[in-house]
């Protein structure tokens, strides 16, 4: 089905389900309305102009209530936006990232840059795999969601809101045939992960997030295999044991690399290595991730922070920007973000 618009005309916000854009229609002309034709699956969300954005601000309900600005607004404050907007009103996400749009229309969903947001390019994404009205609700045909978006800007607070309606009655994909239907065979996904033996409680924890993501996945036959270097044993091989590193990368859909106080030498190959293959087959996709925080001076080297600065300008000439976070589970919200849209473009959420 042909939209009638890529984006809405006042933010620009876009919408997608596996990658592929979602059908956009004027519901009411009058008071700037638009319908979203969806599937009855996980949606990503795209904001423009990040490099202006402060935070997204999203009230949602199961009824046009939100959209009544008599009921929702006070004519006593000189700049008069909804209540569910008011500073005390948004709600963060869980602890490690639910994806799942919280439903009170007293409230709103807040996305910062900085951690519910994936910056690519000059978008901020997210996606949401459910709803929740106290408990996570899977989406289900014929279901219409209402939305109510506002954004703050470093430049100045844009006062339009955006009200939105997603039709869960809509599938964009074309239907497969019966030769065709793959739904039965299992995806594997490898997902390498590279940093030094200072990152180790890092590395665990993203294992662990993996395997509570593959209890979700596996039930639609789709799993996340990691591949750190703890896994090889230490026999003796032909060649150096970097080298079935190495090619464990080329092997690999996704390739998650960490740094904190050096860039070692063979967590940089690694990179390359990625970087080189990726150039050529677009595969693996990679993930770059610095920690900020605190150290142990004991612990730093001149040496290794000047790797780590020489890594970064490597970085910066190649048009590669890395992600910074500032605890472990900072780290598992931002690759939990990414890792949602890489499933959702691959059409496996």
């Amino acid at each position: 089905m042909e939209s009638e618009f890529l984006r809405t005309q006042n933010l620009g916000i876009e919408f997608f389900q596996g990658g592929v854009r979602c059908p956009i229609f004027m519901k009411d002309p009058q008071n700037g309305q638009y319908s979203v034709l969806m599937s009855p699956k996980p949606f990503e969300l795209r904001f423009p102009n990040i490099e202006e954005l402060d935070g997204v601000k999203i009230c949602v309900s199961l009824d046009d209530s939100i959209f009544d600005p008599t009921q929702y607004t006070d004519s006593t404050i000189d700049l008069p936006e909804r209540r569910y907007f008011w500073p005390g009103t948004g709600m963060a996400d869980a602890k490690y990232s639910s994806a799942s749009l919280r439903v009170n229309p007293e409230a709103c969903n807040y996305l910062d840059v900085d951690g519910r947001l994936v910056l690519d390019g000059n978008y901020g994404k997210i996606i949401y795999r459910n709803y929740s009205t106290g408990e996570a609700k899977q989406f289900f045909y014929g279901l219409k969601i209402f939305l109510a978006f506002s954004l703050q800007t470093s430049v100045k607070y844009r006062q339009q809101i955006e009200e939105v309606i997603l039709d869960f009655t809509f599938d964009p994909r074309p239907k497969l045939s019966t030769q065709e239907d793959f739904s039965g065979i299992k995806k594997t996904l490898k997902i390498f992960i590279a940093s030094s033996i200072e990152l180790k409680e890092e590395r665990k924890l993203i294992e662990d997030y993996i395997d509570r993501e593959n209890k979700i996945l596996n039930k639609k036959n789709v799993f996340l295999e990691t591949v750190i270097w703890e896994d090889f044993d230490d026999s003796v091989s032909a060649t150096r044991k970097q080298d079935d590193y190495n090619r464990a990368i080329l092997e690999s859909d996704i390739v998650l690399s960490i740094f904190f106080t050096k860039a070692g030498n063979f967590t940089v190959e690694e990179f390359q290595m990625a970087y080189q293959n990726y150039l050529k087959h677009r595969k693996p996709i990679i993930y770059t991730y610095f920690k900020k925080g605190q150290v142990d001076i004991d612990q730093v080297t001149l040496e290794g922070l000047k790797t780590k600065e020489a890594f970064l300008e490597f970085l910066e000439g190649i048009g590669h920007f890395p992600t910074y976070f500032t605890s472990s589970e900072n780290l598992i919200i931002k690759f939990g973000r990414q890792l949602d849209i890489f499933l959702s473009e691959k059409n496996l959420l």
